[in-house]
This record gives C-alpha cells, structure tokens and sequence, in this order.
C-alpha cells in the first residue's frame, strides 16, 4: 500500500482542512466561470457553504439532492454538505418526469438545490423543498463554532445505479469508499502534486466526483469543465495544462474520426483514462502523443475493484488486475467457485472496512441480495486467467442461452455496432416458441440517413461471429431507453417484445449453417 496515501484523511471534509495546512497557497481548483481556489480558499468556500445550509436546517445525515451543471457551486455544495455531515445525493439535472419522480419517493430528500428555472418541472411536493442555489451561496450565514466529527465510514453520498435491469436504486458511499475509490492513480499512475485533472465528465457520476477526490490526496490541482468540449478537446487540454483526463463512450471514436492537428501534439497529457479503450490503442497513443491509456473496472456499489495502469503492459481485451486490498471470488449460478479461466459472476469483497457501499438505501431486500456473509455480488459475468488478469464477458442478467450454448449480450452488440450503418444496438433475450432457450433479437439505432438491409446484415455478421449468436429477430428503434449514467435499460427494451417493425430472418427462410455460411431455405 502507498504510505502517502494510508496517512492522510478519509474523510471530504479531513481532506479539505488537510490540504489548507498543507498547501494553503496551492492552485487548487479552475472553475468553468474561469474563478480560481487555492486549498485555503477551497475550505473557506466549503465553511460559507455549510454554514449556509446549517442555517436552513440541514444537518448531519439529512439528504440534499443537488441538480445542478458542473460549476463552483456544485463544489460549494458538495463540499458544504460534507462539512456537515449531510448526505449528497447527486441528480442529473436533465431528469424530468416518472423517472425523477420515482427516485425522489425513494430518497425522500429534506431539500432538493437547483437553478433558477428547473423548479417549473417540481410538482407542489418538491417545491416545497426546492432551494435555488444563488440564494444558499449569497445567504450570509453566521460561521459555525464547532464542527461534527466525521468518521470515515460515516455516508457521504447516495449515489444512484444505473437501473439496467430495474429501477435505479440508492447507493450509500461512506466517505472512505468516495475518498479512496480512484486511489490506484497514485500507486499505478503516479497522479501527484505538480498533475492538472481536466474534469470534464458530470459531477453526477462517478467518472466526474471520483477522481477529484484523488487530486484532493494527492496534491494537484484540478481544472473543472461544464462537459467535454470534444471538438477542441486537444486545444483545451493543451491550454490548461492538463495532465491526465478520462474519455468515455465515443469521445475516442469521434476523436479519431477527425482531421489531423497540431493542438494533438502540443498537450501535456500523460495519460488518459478510457472507457471502453479505442479500437487500436497503439496508434491512438501514437497519434494524440500519449504515453499511456489506462482503464478500470467497478460498479457504485463496490467501488473501483480492478484496474489497468496506463503504463504496463495491456492483455487483449483485460480489464486489469484487482486492486491490493480486495478479494475475489468468481461462481456459478449455484454459487460455487468456477474453474481457472471459465466464466463466473464476480464477488468481491474489502479487506478494508467501509470502502464499499453500506447499501441500497431504503431497500432492505436488495441490499441482503447485494451483500452476503462480507462478498459483494456485482452482477457482472468475467474471467480470469492465471496471471490475475480479468476479462469482462457480460451483465449477468443480460446474458443469453441459446441452443445449449451461454451468449453474451455484449459480444454481439458489439458486432452489430461494427457495421458502418448501424449507431447502437441493444441485445436482449426474446422467448423461443419452444420454451426454455432464448432467441437472439437486437434493438438497431441507425446513422443518420442510412438505410440498412437486414439480410446483408445478417451476412456480415455471420462473417464475424458464430452461428449460435447471430440475432434472429431484428428490430429498428430511433433511441434506445437509457438511464441518467447513460447505460440502456435493457428492460424495457425486453418488455416491448418485438414491434410490427421487428424483422424476423427465420420467417424470411435465412438460416446459419454450423459452417457460418448463411442460407436460404426453400
């Protein structure tokens, strides 16, 4: 473990006093209206903030949903709230409807902070405890004389899943699992003092909150964007001085796909974390002057749980290796250990106390089917190889029984998403007329303005996959249901059962032989 790191604060509000001592006079934040902090000013900022909040009745363990863009009052408020002891509940401001509606009954917030405008969306419940966040910045609040003691396995977050196979559910991070979560940056990557973090992914999610709370531990400084500027991404890294950064989704297909620049060769990136990793990483590094990619594997509940340093050695197609610290068991749909090299979902668990969740909140049930006798069930399908190294196959739930033979949902979206007219897709299990095995079907966003023949799809997929998991039914669909993190919701897609738009490649009499040669029937 890095000594460095095992001897500082656990805790948001340790981290902030720590690095006002420390580095009092240290650039620490840029804000996107261009305002900077040191660390003395960043405490400064988080003491106004909760004194504020404390004068509007907010106290330790109350829940405040915050629905604002990346700005310097998210921080404030963040950071307020965990001076306090509050619980931050971060909400993507673009909800809207049932979808917000179900997540507020479940969180049961005392005050929902947002701004000015949002609130025409509340219904008369949620009015009643919107605040709007100029009000609580500008309120000047007598300082607080003394301060709770926070203890590292005290909640400091609800952080809500991404509900792929259900409803979105609470999960409560106690401040030791949010402070050390992307603490494997500092042993793996060497994240120090003198890097700049270019946060530009939501506060929201964890790819934004996390790894500014590693920049809190380890010294640097962080730049804070409202989103990823992807069409001058180098030219914005470069005039930053960012050091490292995280790309997700498409950003490294779309970053690719344009024309060369100098501003790709000017930055000062060291590294750049990715999920999923580009297509060839090598000539991606090459081309963008990278000296690593690195990635990482972990869920809300449990944390980042395996990881791939941006300058070791890659293994096709791995997602790293697990984290010091943690244990790992993968099983079968009876719970017993699998054999080296055969799939199996993960169970993890901490050797360290409080650096996973401490639950779904206000959901018992689901908690006990999360966590069993100290293991944490992650609902992910990998492998494993002698070397610890481990191979992402599929959501556990999301995985597909045909003919006798296990599919995975991910290779064939994949696939599919590798045709030039297709943008995504979405594979699900459809009921077979026969009863116990699955069909094949995929959900097909196309591109703009193409037109796709779903039996020369057929051909080129039977070119790249075997027999057994090519889809049979096809369906179009103009956008697939995605959660606030973005991930699709993959049942509702399974509850819509197959549309008069669906496309049936067997009603059609195409069949795939054993050899992969596609065929017509008579």
């Amino acid at each position: 473990m890095n000594e460095f790191v095992d001897a500082i604060p656990e805790t948001i509000p340790g981290l902030l006093r720590w690095g006002a001592q420390r580095w009092p006079e240290r650039l620490f934040v840029t804000n996107p209206d261009g305002s900077e902090w040191n660390r003395k000013q960043a405490l400064v900022e988080a003491e106004s903030a909760a004194a504020s909040f404390c004068s509007l009745g907010i106290g330790r363990n109350d829940r405040v949903v915050v629905m604002l863009p990346n700005s310097a009052d998210w921080l404030r408020c963040w950071w307020g709230l965990a001076m306090l002891g509050a619980i931050i509940v971060p909400f993507n401001p673009a909800l809207r409807g049932n979808i917000f509606k179900g997540i507020f009954q479940t969180i049961d917030p005392k005050m929902i902070v947002v701004e000015r405008g949002a609130e025409d969306l509340f219904d008369e419940e949620q009015l009643r405890r919107t605040r709007f966040v100029d009000e609580i910045v500008a309120k000047k609040a007598p300082a607080l004389e003394t301060w709770p003691e926070i203890d590292p396995a005290d909640p400091a977050a609800i952080i809500m899943t991404s509900g792929t196979t259900g409803p979105s559910k609470g999960s409560l991070m106690p401040n030791r699992q949010l402070t050390r979560q992307s603490g494997w940056l500092i042993e793996k990557a060497g994240v120090g003092e003198d890097d700049v973090f270019m946060a530009d992914m939501p506060l929201f999610h964890l790819s934004g909150l996390s790894p500014i709370s590693t920049t809190m531990v380890a010294g640097g400084r962080f730049v804070l964007r409202v989103a990823p500027a992807v069409s001058t991404y180098w030219e914005t890294a470069r005039d930053h001085g960012a050091t490292w950064s995280y790309i997700v989704g498409t950003m490294s297909g779309f970053l690719t796909s344009k024309p060369e620049r100098p501003a790709e060769k000017e930055h000062s990136l060291r590294f750049v974390l990715a999920a999923p990793l580009p297509a060839d990483i090598e000539a991606f590094k090459a081309r963008f002057n990278l000296g690593g990619i690195g990635s990482s594997y972990g869920m809300s509940e449990a944390g980042i749980v395996v990881v791939q340093s941006p300058f070791e050695p890659m293994r096709p197609n791995s997602a790293g290796r697990g984290r010091e610290g943690y244990e790992f068991r993968l099983v079968d749909a009876e719970g017993k250990d699998v054999e080296l090299g055969q799939p199996g979902v993960l169970l993890v668990r901490s050797l360290i106390p409080n650096r996973m969740t401490l639950g779904y909140f206000g959901n018992e049930e689901a908690t006990r089917n999360l966590l069993q006798d100290g293991w944490l069930n992650t609902g992910d399908i990998l492998s494993t190889d002698e070397d610890g190294y481990f191979y992402f196959q599929d959501r556990a739930k999301d995985s597909l029984r045909r003919r006798g033979e296990n599919i995975s949902s991910f290779e064939v979206e994949r696939e599919v998403q590798s045709h030039p007219d297709v943008q995504e897709a979405a594979c699900v299990a459809y009921p077979s007329e026969y009863g116990g095995d699955d069909e094949v079907k995929v959900f097909v966003v196309l591109r703009e303005d193409a037109f796709i023949d779903w039996p020369e799809l057929v051909q080129f997929l039977a070119a790249r996959m075997p027999y057994f998991m090519v889809p049979r039914y096809f369906e179009p669909i103009d956008d697939l249901p995605k959660t606030p993190t973005n991930r699709v919701q993959k049942h509702l897609l399974r509850e819509k059962g197959n549309g008069p738009s669906a496309w049936d490649r067997e009603a059609a009499g195409i069949i795939i032989g054993r050899d992969g040669k596609v065929k017509q029937s008579a």
